[in-house]
């Protein structure tokens, strides 16, 4: 075989990405190593640059570890004589985003120090996909300077474009990434900021040829807003909405649009109307969807609005979050796949309920329409810890103390939980509200004025309370057996 089937096998791998996949990789390539010196196939650029796409599209914990060690390789390789082996800006992107996606304490300036070197280290300039990767990597080192540091990397990548280097053009990945590091690094000015952004986007674009900002900008500049918390958020995503919407020379609304506006108005509970503001973008989709089926709401959407409503103080927020989810299912029955009903959306439907306010009439009613919920659920999805903690709160918010109905209640949704396994410290708080002391201490044998001791808890009732889940066994011995054939070679 020659060099070249070397690497279509490898890289035959890194696209199947079966189990094991990086171990076979790897096992092929020290196989090729072994044979380098008595052969006329030796490894070239392609070879390693395969072998390092394939550590970094896995999720192994030695992944970061085999990506360092090949690329040391590949430089030695080329150090001593291999001039087919020259790292490239494929090869040194690779390693700086498995600094940036793989690594843990002090991979990230690890990677931005590999982005600073790679000229001097390996003769190699940074490009536009380079400096998106090492925006990222700012983005997540939560350091104060992180801002001002990734603005200067914008600005340098604009002047060099400006200059005539086109590797340097920023694109949309690069605004957008710029945008969505302000919320993860200064959230309060995330929404000025990425405005102010945005429109250093269209000024490279109208004077000097860059990019035409498109939807996925304008949608991280919508996030930015609502990542910001503020109180203006809602009325700024709005228009920036209403703006795409009517003119015709900034780019069209998405789903994804209309799904981050929704975003906006589930996360600011201020926003007086916000549940009747959900809705009408939730019609709207429907709507759109019936001439371009892209527009078609899918779980988000759906389950967003229900929480718009759950968070907001609309008396009726019980029903409306009930017509939305009977809609959400008509929907899914009616093909809409992408509108399969979650666990999510019920719960969200349950909140609604839970913290329903009004008379005593229409807490009943909200109640009544809590157990609608609760039958809905069983034909779509399966109830978590969070489900059940909220039918509590639902009980004790909903049925007077007084009433002989709510411990039975409590009594009858407490035993659910435990034969679904599903037994928190989330629902046995709730339990508290909801039963009286006597019943409480005779379901679950704790005392009702201590704090939960989650040891105390029988197993049985605990066992699908949601955890880590661990690989299954057999394939994990299969794992350590490709693990250990490719350290013994």
């Amino acid at each position: 075989p020659d060099i070249n089937s070397y690497n279509q096998v490898i890289g035959c791998f890194a696209r199947g990405r079966k189990k094991g996949f990086e171990y076979k990789a790897q096992a092929i390539f020290e196989d090729l190593l072994s044979h380098a010196n008595h052969s006329d196939v030796k490894p070239n650029t392609d070879t390693f640059n395969a072998i390092l796409g394939c550590w970094l599209k896995s999720n192994d914990e030695n992944a970061l570890q085999y990506i360092e060690e090949t690329l040391e390789l590949m430089d030695e390789c080329y150090s001593h004589g291999n001039s087919e082996a020259k790292p490239d800006r494929i090869s040194v992107n690779t390693a700086i985003a498995a600094y940036a996606r793989l690594g843990k304490d002090g991979s990230v300036e690890k990677a931005i120090e590999l982005h600073r070197n790679m000229n001097e280290k390996y003769k190699v300039q940074p490009d536009a996909i380079s400096n998106n990767i090492v925006i990222d990597s700012w983005a997540k080192s939560g350091r104060s300077d992180a801002p001002e540091r990734i603005l200067q990397i914008l600005n340098d990548m604009e002047r060099d474009f400006k200059n005539g280097n086109i590797n340097m053009k920023p694109d949309k990945y690069t605004y957008s990434s710029v945008i969505d590091s302000f919320g993860k690094c200064n959230p309060s000015q995330a929404g000025i900021e990425g405005e102010k952004v945005l429109e250093q986007m269209w000024d490279l674009y109208r004077i000097h040829g860059g990019d035409k900002p498109d939807d996925s900008v304008y949608n991280s500049v919508m996030n930015a807003w609502c990542e910001s918390n503020s109180k203006e958020s809602v009325q700024r995503v709005e228009k920036i909405l209403h703006t795409m919407e009517e003119n015709p020379d900034v780019p069209n609304p998405t789903r994804m649009t209309y799904n981050t506006m929704l975003k906006v108005l589930r996360n600011n509970r201020n926003e007086r109307g916000g549940g009747a503001k959900a809705e009408k973008i939730l019609k709207k989709l429907e709507e759109l969807s019936k001439q371009d089926p892209q527009f078609t709401p899918d779980c988000y959407s759906y389950t967003a609005a229900i929480t718009a409503y759950g968070r907001s103080s609309n008396p009726d927020k019980a029903s409306k979050a009930l017509g939305i989810l009977e809609g959400m299912i008509e929907s899914y029955r009616e093909g809409n796949k992408s509108a399969r009903p979650n666990i999510q959306a019920f719960n969200a439907a349950l909140n609604a309920c839970a913290f329903s306010m009004g008379s005593r009439k229409q807490r009943l009613e909200a109640f009544l329409i809590t157990v609608s919920i609760m039958f809905l659920l069983q034909e779509y999805s399966r109830a978590d810890q969070v489900t059940y903690s909220t039918i509590l709160r639902a009980c004790s918010n909903l049925i007077p103390k007084n009433d002989p109905k709510r411990d039975d209640f409590a009594k009858s949704v407490f035993e659910k939980c435990c034969r679904d396994g599903q037994v928190g410290t989330m629902v046995l708080t709730q339990l508290k509200f909801a039963a009286s002391p006597g019943v409480y201490e005779s379901l679950t044998g704790l005392d009702p004025e201590r704090n939960v001791n989650p040891k105390a808890i029988p197993s049985s009732w605990t066992k699908n309370v949601r955890q880590e889940r661990f690989p299954n066994r057999q394939d994990q011995t299969q794992q350590e057996k490709l693990k250990s054939e490719v350290k013994k070679r």
